[in-house]
């Protein structure tokens, strides 16, 4: 393995060469800044630190050694400097890592700017692939990073992961599990193998054979390790060298121990076990084999309450009939069994943010992911944004790709035992022998505060990008009577179960009870208008009539318009439904057509066959390929469709938040695997969808299921799913919506809110049954959150719907704050920028919970303020606080402002009076589902 050390500074032609030459032997010597960026080579390390940042990388190219800012170190381990997956011609993967390059190099240029730090690796894995990564470090606390690959292979690359960061499982200054009393004996080997039990408790039949010596050549640490070699050509078992030692019962441990790989067949881990056996307890690490230089494994475990003692060694299992051979060496070192660190104080203000749908936040992640099974992913397009962050309350590590161009990518979060892996996966096309450019930045530095200073960062970069070229308020192509901020009213056809005509009926007189309710037209949504009353139509060449056949649904459409709403659907986007029973008696069933006229253009797989979807037990459907005339021809045409029928709002469903797929169908012209080219087909389906509805009707407008920063510009709104309540997606995680796609780009598009009981509007039950509650509810909060989150308001009716009046509170409150977004806090929530919400204490109140979709055990409750709140900037640069109490009961409460002693507007209920605080601090109580809204600035 060779490894080499280079250092170059870039120079003016004219500076002589022996200065140059001088520079460069000066760094040898010592420290050396450039552009503010201190550069050191130690043994171990090279480390560049610019007084806000340090980051290092073994001197070798392999690690990450560390990330530290502001004195907070982000690296718990060592981490690989990438992945590499590799896929040959019959489809098998392999992964491959940097510590498996044969050779890797550092190189080092100076730059008027900053430093660039070059690490090449080069025959990853035994294949034919160079890797090289660029760091750019300058006066700024992040690090930049892009690639190139080359590949001289017969395998083709998928992706490559990186930058790879092991995290602590909390923030701040953590004790670590060495540092607790190590229960081993005789952990590094240097008394020989004393304490260790040699011969293995079970081996398999035959000529299979196990030594351990002692190898005073090899070592991690100290002067010996102990060697292993084995010759297993069947099946078998092995647990040697093998220790036992006391614990404590219903006590959390961690093993950890470092083995080092020579093995030409099969693969080792380390395991513990009660030493009553391992049906009493058996928990093991992750698998080695090949050839691995030093890599260190772990188990965390929790003994049981009648467990007093475990082993722990190195083992491999083969299976009787499950030839697994295990030839070659193997070295163990440096073990540790201790009592895990209690972190339960350190990470109770940690939290993890991703860009899935507006944004999730998962409290304490390092109390939730424990371990590498758990995972977390944010795919890219299909989720909002391209970054993510791990913060506590006072610092925070952010990861993000500034990528303008559409590039396939995961923003992945793993657990672990000990560490936290958060990690950017950039997907490829494929080709054999291909080689790859990653020309975007990839950023990863530090920051001082929570999730809105990391939008902050975000945000930066992402006005300048060209979907941000004109905000909502000012496009031409937004028509006025959108920017009007009407509200939307939904009702399901297929909870009705009458003719089309008198659903279509319904729908008119809803729509002309809400208008008359909020004094302006409505949007009026509905489902189970598709062929055989589907919920959604499907598109395709030949289109289907609409449920009921086109002339009753152009006169129901027609009668809708009248009453004062505007009708609008949704058309299953992302591709061609096959099959959708949904409980019917007649199951919608295309899948003749399919083949006959569609399958040719679907997204094929990597064996040539179509993709297909399902969504649980009712709906079937093949992805289709974006990049195909026939599927924009499909789904302009299904628009057209609509909107001579008298439908002038569709929302394309089921896109952008399916995600990219990739595609293998050397036809569709596109390059093959994952690409750029999922985001330009899109864009270039949205635009046509968009010219042929406008074409027809100036009014028309178009929505999507969730939202991608890529198609700002092709759309009108969007729907946002996750309405801040925690649980109501990621139950298992106790994850909760923020509105972080609102924060960063609220002025270029806004939502509406989507599905989920926090937007429905329940119905006054029959004499003598219990009463829907109003305040305190899913159902106020939604309402408030559509308020303070500048969402168009929407409410889906709850039926009976023969028999409905809406609960009268609730309906209060929602025309109320439908006002005060249409009227006195229009500038703020439609107009305006979201900012950081100003601090406010007030009481809590518990709010029982369900999920939008039912499933077994997803009820529940949370703790939830009395008070909402969300602070916004007029275009003026006005500032307003708007609170809502969503409780029954009075709320007092305490908002603090950024300026004291200043006279500031409260408007109660659409009321405004000036009224000046003493100090920073104004107490304010509000009556039960009262608005507030004080302007500050």
């Amino acid at each position: 393995m060779g490894v080499s050390w280079r250092r170059r500074v870039a120079v003016l032609p004219r500076v002589p060469a022996l200065l140059a030459c001088l520079a460069g032997f000066a760094f040898f010597l010592g420290p050396r800044a450039s552009a503010g960026v201190e550069v050191t080579r130690g043994p171990d390390e090279v480390r560049l630190r610019n007084g806000v940042i340090e980051i290092a990388v073994s001197a070798d190219g392999r690690f990450l050694q560390a990330l530290q800012y502001a004195g907070q170190s982000f690296v718990r381990f060592p981490a690989p400097l990438y992945e590499m997956l590799l896929v040959g011609a019959d489809g098998t993967t392999t992964v491959v890592d940097s510590k498996q390059a044969r050779e890797s190099s550092v190189d080092v240029v100076e730059t008027p700017d900053g430093v660039v730090l070059t690490v090449t690796g080069k025959d990853c894995g035994g294949f034919a692939v160079e890797v090289r990564l660029e760091i750019r470090v300058d006066a700024t606390p992040f690090c930049r990073w892009r690639a190139n690959i080359a590949n001289r292979s017969d395998m083709a690359v998928r992706s490559l992961t990186y930058p790879i960061v092991a995290a602590p499982r909390a923030i701040g200054s953590v004790p670590v599990a060495a540092e607790q009393e190590n229960l081993a004996v005789n952990a590094g080997f240097e008394a020989g193998l004393e304490g260790w039990e040699l011969a293995s408790p079970r081996q398999g039949e035959g000529d299979q054979t196990v030594s351990v010596v002692l190898d005073a050549s090899v070592a991690r640490s100290g002067a010996n390790s102990a060697r292993l070699e084995f010759a297993f050509d069947e099946n078998g078992q092995i647990y040697c060298p093998v220790q036992a030692v006391a614990v404590q019962p219903n006590t959390d441990y961690l093993l950890s121990a470092y083995l080092k790989t020579d093995l030409a067949a099969g693969d080792v881990r380390i395991e513990m076990q009660d030493v009553r056996g391992w049906k009493s307890l058996c928990q093991s690490s992750e698998r080695v084999g090949g050839r691995r230089d030093w890599e260190r494994l772990t188990v965390a475990f929790r003994t049981p309450v009648d467990t007093t003692a475990v082993r722990f060694g190195v083992r491999h299992v083969g299976s009787p009939g499950d030839a697994r051979p295990l030839r070659g060496l193997a070295w163990l070192d440096d073990v540790t069994l201790a009592r895990a660190v209690d972190l339960s104080p350190y990470w109770a203000d940690d939290a993890l943010v991703l860009p899935n749908g507006d944004g999730l936040l998962f409290p304490s992640p390092g109390a939730t992911f424990g371990s590498a099974n758990q995972t977390q992913v944010a795919h890219y397009p299909g989720a909002s944004m391209q970054f993510m962050a791990y913060h506590d309350a006072g610092v925070g590590l952010y990861m993000a790709a500034h990528d303008p161009g559409g590039n396939v990518k995961r923003l992945q979060f793993t657990g672990g035992a000990e560490a936290l892996r958060l990690s950017v996966e950039h997907l490829v096309p494929e080709k054999a022998g291909n080689d790859t450019t990653i020309g975007y930045d990839t950023v990863l530095g530090g920051f001082k505060g929570d999730w809105y200073t990391a939008a902050d960062i975000y945000r930066e970069w992402a006005w300048q990008q060209v979907w941000c070229k004109t905000k909502w308020m000012d496009r031409a192509d937004v028509h006025d009577w959108l920017r009007k901020w009407p509200a939307m009213v939904k009702l399901d056809a297929k909870n009705y179960g009458e003719p089309p005509a008198e659903f279509y009926g319904r729908l008119a007189t809803f729509t002309r009870d809400f208008r008359q309710r909020l004094g302006q037209d409505v949007i009026t949504f509905f489902h189970g208008w598709g062929e055989n009353q589907w919920q959604m139509g499907s598109a395709r060449r030949e289109q289907h009539e609409p449920w009921g056949g086109a002339d009753v649904f152009r006169k129901g459409m027609a009668d809708i318009a009248a009453a004062g709403g505007r009708p609008f659907v949704f058309v299953m986007a992302d591709g061609y439904t096959l099959e959708a029973r949904d409980g019917k008696p007649e199951p919608y069933n295309d899948r003749e057509v399919f083949e006959k006229e569609a399958a040719p253009f679907g997204e094929m797989g990597y064996d040539g066959k179509n993709l297909l979807r399902q969504y649980s037990d009712v709906h079937f459907l093949a992805p289709m390929c974006p990049t195909t005339d026939y599927w924009k021809q499909c789904l302009a045409g299904k628009v057209a469709q609509l909107v001579s029928l008298g439908v002038p709002f569709v929302q394309l469903d089921s896109f952008p938040c399916t995600q990219a797929k990739p595609c293998y169908n050397p036809k569709h012209g596109h390059p093959l695997g994952y690409g750029s080219w999922w985001y330009e087909g899109y864009r270039d389906l949205l635009q046509a969808c968009r010219d042929k509805g406008k074409a027809l009707n100036p009014e028309y407008a178009t929505a999507t299921e969730e939202m991608c920063e890529f198609f700002i510009p092709q759309l009108d709104f969007y729907m946002n799913r996750v309405h801040g309540t925690p649980k109501t997606l990621y139950d298992s995680f106790q994850a909760e919506g923020i509105p972080a796609f609102t924060y960063v780009y609220h002025e270029y598009l806004p939502p509406y809110a989507g599905e989920g009981d926090a937007t429905t509007l329940p119905g006054v039950a029959p004499v003598g049954k219990p009463q829907p509650a109003a305040a305190g509810t899913l159902d106020s909060r939604g309402i408030a959150l559509s308020l303070i989150w500048g969402r168009l308001f929407s409410v889906r009716v709850r039926g009976p719907y023969e028999t409905y009046q809406p609960e009268p509170a609730l309906l209060d409150l929602f025309v109320r704050a439908h006002q005060a977004a249409s009227t006195y806090a229009y500038d703020y929530v439609v107009r305006g920028r979201m900012l950081r919400p100003l601090p406010l204490q007030t009481s809590e109140i518990e709010i029982k919970y369900w999920r939008w979709w039912t499933r077994p055990g997803s009820n529940g409750t949370f703790r939830s303020p009395a008070v909402l709140s969300a602070a916004w900037q007029s275009p003026t640069g006005r500032k307003a606080a708007l609170l809502v109490n969503i409780s029954g009961e009075n709320a007092p409460m305490e908002l603090t402002l950024p300026s004291p002693d200043r006279t500031v507007t409260v408007t109660r209920n659409g009321k405004p009076e000036n009224t000046t605080f003493a100090g920073p601090t104004a107490s304010l109580n509000l009556a039960p589902l009262e608005i507030v809204m004080v302007e500050y600035e």
